[in-house]
């Protein structure tokens, strides 16, 4: 089973602080340039078409049409602000386990059905280095909302849970194979808009709403059946 591509909803919301400098007294203290950031919100995964290959010589691959369940994803992270608004970041993120299953559609070579259906969850843990852009305050603009886009690459850890496979017209019609983990290239796009809350609280920070796309890479199980 094959899986890509995470997609992070605008439900996501995110705490920017800012740490102030000394300054002279009776003025207003410089923001840091460092600020840390944590998020909380909803994935969908966005899985390719899940395939198998089963064991005898003869046998088709199987094609499978994969759900796009949702799951929970949050993380954090620790960045720092080179110029007006741009900022770059150091993120961690957990796609917490996410069910899936296929249904069979076809095969390859075309072998008359029923083929097996699959079943199974998957996760990610996400480490990557971001950096975003805010055009407006990059003007000049100093409001306290602000869009952004930005993006990043990294690493993905992804573990897939032992599986499923149902086929009614099998000898035996359902057994369980091992699962698998990967370490695979990601990379991200995100883009949103950021309400600085420093006005009402007399404090730097703020609150993000973010769309993210996530790809993630793979994952495949393992060929191994259990006995029983």
């Amino acid at each position: 089973m094959k899986t890509r591509g995470v997609l992070l909803l605008a439900v996501a919301t995110a705490a920017s602080a800012g740490l102030a400098t000394p300054a002279l007294a009776q003025s207003k203290p410089d923001p840091s340039p460092w600020f840390i950031r944590a998020e909380i919100g909803g994935a969908q995964l966005q899985a390719e078409t899940g395939n198998w290959l089963p064991p005898g010589r003869s046998d088709p691959r199987v094609l499978h049409e994969l759900t796009r369940p949702w799951a929970v994803m949050g993380g954090g992270a620790v960045g720092f602000s080179p110029w007006r608004g741009v900022k770059t970041e150091l993120y961690f993120s957990r796609l917490f386990q996410a069910n899936v299953s296929g249904t069979w559609i076809y095969t390859e070579p075309p072998v008359a059905g029923p083929h097996a259906d699959m079943k199974s969850s998957v996760s990610s843990s996400l480490f990557m280095a971001n950096a975003y852009f805010h055009p407006l305050a990059m003007m000049g603009v100093d409001f306290p909302v602000q869009p952004f886009i930005g993006g990043g690459i990294g690493l993905a850890l992804n573990r897939m849970s032992p599986w499923t496979r149902s086929n009614p017209a099998a000898s035996q019609p359902v057994r369980l194979f091992d699962g698998g983990e990967s370490s695979r290239f990601a990379w991200n796009l995100a883009a949103g808009v950021s309400v600085s809350l420093e006005g009402l609280l007399s404090f730097p920070i703020s609150i993000d709403m973010t769309y993210r796309y996530i790809d993630a890479g793979r994952v495949q199980g393992g060929v191994g059946a259990y006995p029983d």
